[in-house]
């Protein structure tokens, strides 16, 4: 008997055995990105899941984040049963992202056509590109979350934004004439930027910008080779310009290089007459110096002769004097005496 009950236990616990083993499940979160823990089997609370503040309240910071399990039964039999999580992950990816909207393959995100196509007040047909940057802060992720339900940010660019630029661009274009839709492409971007901003921050997007990428195409390639006609008319009317001014420039800087030639002409024969003139001035200054110092030399020559006059006169005097002198010591003079001859001298 005891032998029989064994063989029937060991059979029942080797399939207690068989049952499945709770394993962990666990979900990575990348350092860009934001994950929230959502519950699946809250009863009577799935309605909250609408709730922005539900979602921010279940953020979860953790770089591994641990899924909550339950048994569920998968058959009749007690060990017929499954691992199950009570919660799941949604990762909302932070990470910028760029597009580019151009009809080129070279260029743009997509090989494919991508201009935005728009219409003037005339009804001309015509293609703008565009490029633009988006990306999700942390504080946006729960905000993102509850707007667009799961969505990664590349397809709501490619779609929301993207639809929202063009009705944007279309307002605005389609109030000008195409003339004045070339001129304030600019600024109409400007004013779509500044739109496209506002409105999807209050979604829990951030745009860096939004602006223009190439020229505008035309719907109509004859549109487009008149107004190529129209520029290369235009180009060659302001080449021509620039031409006669370069030729008018060309021709005042050659005459003020005659000018400049003929006063310094004019300069250097006024330097030269002027220089003539002292050299005369100073061949007949150095004449009359030496006149000066010939007739200075003449002059003392004279006095020189005068003096030696003077001096023979002197002595003669002199001589007058004494013999004057001798005589009246005399009183008598000898017979013959020729003083008496010189006395009237």
């Amino acid at each position: 008997m005891k032998k029989l009950l064994m063989l029937l236990v060991l059979p029942a616990l080797l399939i207690v055995g068989c049952g499945p083993v709770e394993l962990e499940q666990s979900v990575d979160v990348e350092p860009d990105e934001t994950a929230f823990l959502i519950m699946i089997e809250e009863t009577g609370k799935q309605g909250k899941f609408k709730s922005e503040e539900y979602l921010e309240e279940h953020k979860v910071a953790a770089a591994r984040i641990l899924l909550p399990l339950r048994v569920r039964s998968t058959g009749r039999m007690w060990w017929s049963y499954e691992w199950i999580p009570t919660a799941r992950v949604i990762k909302v990816k932070r990470a910028p992202v760029t597009r580019e909207w151009t009809d080129d393959p070279n260029t743009g995100t997509e090989s494919k056509a991508q201009k935005l196509a728009v219409e003037s007040l005339d009804s001309v047909g015509f293609s703008v590109g565009a490029t633009i940057m988006a990306r999700i802060t942390e504080q946006q992720a729960a905000k993102f979350l509850y707007n667009f339900n799961g969505q990664q940010l590349e397809a709501i660019i490619d779609t929301n934004v993207r639809g929202f630029c063009l009705k944007e661009l279309s307002a605005a274009f389609g109030m000008m004439k195409l003339e004045d839709c070339k001129l304030k492409k600019t600024t109409v971007f400007k004013d779509v930027e500044k739109a496209v901003i506002v409105k999807f921050n209050t979604m829990g997007i951030t745009i860096d910008y939004f602006g223009a990428s190439e020229g505008l195409t035309y719907d109509d390639p004859k549109i487009q080779e008149a107004i190529n006609k129209q520029v290369q008319a235009e180009a060659d009317i302001e080449t021509a310009k620039q031409e006669k001014l370069a030729q008018d420039e060309r021709n005042k800087t050659l005459l003020a290089k005659r000018q400049a030639d003929s006063e310094a002409k004019t300069a250097e024969a006024k330097e030269d007459a002027i220089a003539a003139t002292i050299r005369n001035q100073t061949k007949i200054d150095a004449a009359k110096a030496d006149a000066e110092v010939a007739r200075l030399k003449l002059a003392q020559k004279e006095a020189l002769l005068l003096e030696a006059e003077l001096y023979v006169m002197k002595a003669h005097a002199d001589a007058r004097v004494e013999a004057a002198k001798n005589m009246k010591e005399l009183r008598v003079l000898p017979a013959g005496s020729g003083l008496l001859h010189n006395l009237d001298d």
